[in-house]
């Protein structure tokens, strides 16, 4: 006769394959007959679907079997998030007997849609926005909370920002311009038909650099591939506030007070950022770091913050969404600060492969008008 004598205890896991998917939580267990009763709580965006699977360890969670064959309920493909979500399994079915102390994962895999970003959840909380050690802009270091809000793993690429051109037959600031600043032969200057396809001397991309950040791109260029990509895909896709760009630079709530994103150390910020070293000729560069890159790189060829998000410090300044006012600081409401109700700049941050280590700090804050554009500005996203 098959028996069932059991001392249960249950895990959670979750596969996050595509970066829109959240978390299981809530899990709980029963024992009924033969059957054993997994509940679960799925969150998640409303508009994925999950391949929901079980998993079973008998020997203490060193190793699980799986998945689960007799099993039914909301398991399977085209799971939604819920609450209350069940897993009834059949034990005996399976094996002829259960003993001992047994455990569960269950696991939720999403489809990965290549149409969409690569983004980041992270957690809401709240954080010592500014810095005591920089500029007076950033300065009163003040009380924040932001709430929950997905990231872009990376900056926003010339291939992604191609797809859009392609789509629309939008106009860039510097094509209807026609130019942008580009650094040669040691000097600053504007050069007549340099656009987004562009590198940061001037000279037009090979098609294999397509995985370095868009530059020579304006604020409202990068505001108006926003709002396609939100049209696009139905997601409330933005740039970022200041203040949700700095907590989640800074490690969000997994936060270990680095001075720049994911280090500490300027000694070792070659390994997480692009940055002025020893191979340009800026005379203000860090003399004995080389990160291999003069200008631009590919987007995540260095070390990711806490977050597990990519060049936040260097590679590019990045546009935020606010109106940038220098003593802001010192009225900025604590929650969810949108920056000033207006001005002529919009906010910049992060330091760029130009910049000095001094000016790549998680705090560092800087400002051009909307319709700017050059060789060390892009952007990434973030949707609530």
């Amino acid at each position: 006769m098959k028996k069932i004598r059991l001392s249960l205890f249950l895990l959670c896991y979750l596969t996050i394959v595509n970066a829109y998917s959240q978390s299981i939580s809530n899990t709980d267990f029963t024992v009924s007959g033969n059957q054993i009763i997994v509940t679960y709580d799925l969150n998640a965006d409303a508009t994925q679907e999950f391949d929901i699977t079980l998993y079973i360890s008998r020997d203490n969670g060193s190793t699980w079997q799986g998945p689960l064959s007799y099993v039914t309920g909301n398991v399977g493909e085209k799971q939604t998030s819920g609450n209350n979500r069940l897993i009834i399994w059949d034990a005996l079915r399976e094996y002829n007997a259960l003993k001992g102390t047994i455990g569960f994962q269950v696991r939720a895999k999403s489809k990965i849609d290549k149409n969409l970003p690569e983004m980041v959840y992270v957690q809401g909380g709240t954080f010592q926005m500014g810095s005591n050690d920089g500029y007076s802009e950033e300065k009163p270091v003040h009380t924040v909370t932001v709430d929950d809000f997905y990231i872009g793993k990376y900056e926003v690429t010339v291939a992604e920002f191609e797809k859009f051109i392609n789509a629309t037959n939008y106009q860039t600031d510097a094509d209807k311009g026609g130019n942008s600043w580009v650094y040669t032969n040691s000097e600053w200057k504007e050069e007549d038909g340099v656009n987004w396809r562009y590198d940061a001397k001037g000279d037009k991309r090979p098609r294999s650099d397509y995985n370095h950040p868009v530059i020579h791109v304006s604020w409202n260029d990068a505001v108006a591939y926003c709002n396609w990509l939100k049209k696009t895909t139905g997601k409330a896709f933005r740039l970022p506030t200041e203040a949700e760009w700095e907590y989640a630079a800074g490690g969000g709530n997994k936060s270990n007070g680095y001075k720049w994103a994911g280090i500490n150390s300027e000694s070792s910020l070659y390994r997480y950022a692009n940055f002025a070293d020893k191979n340009t000729d800026f005379s203000w560069a860090t003399k004995s770091q080389n990160d291999n890159y003069t200008y631009t790189a590919p987007v995540g060829e260095y070390s990711p913050n806490e977050l597990g998000i990519y060049d936040m410090t260097g590679n590019v300044w990045e546009w935020c969404s606010d109106w940038y006012d220098s003593d802001y600081y010192e009225n900025s409401p604590r929650n969810n600060p949108q920056g000033a109700s207006s001005g002529r700049y919009r906010v910049l941050r992060g330091g760029s492969w130009i910049s000095e280590p001094n000016r790549c700090r998680v705090a560092i804050r800087n400002d051009y008008a909307p319709t700017h554009r050059d060789s060390y500005i892009g952007f990434r996203l973030v949707f609530p």
